[in-house]
């Protein structure tokens, strides 16, 4: 199990930070691809930084959307 978390770096792209905070968890890329979709690239990240704040990623991501907000994507914005 990994301990320490890829830093999320200034000069990567969306597509470099999804990737990171998915962590390997399919499930995570998908709700992150459609929040871009969506609600478009600034909204995206500044859901993807509120979760890196909070130090969020991989499985909690996918937990919280999942199971906390039954897949509404409006819904677990508005928890973030």
């Amino acid at each position: 199990m990994k301990l320490e978390r890829e830093e999320l770096r200034l000069n990567d792209n969306l597509m470099d930070w999804m990737v990171k905070m998915a962590e390997g968890n399919p499930g995570v890329l998908s709700v992150l691809l459609t929040a871009l979709k969506e609600k478009g690239a600034q909204e995206m990240g500044e859901l993807v930084l509120f979760l890196d704040d909070m130090n969020i990623r991989g499985t909690q991501i996918w937990l919280g959307y999942k199971d906390c907000c039954g897949c509404d994507l409006d819904k677990f914005i508005g928890c973030i």
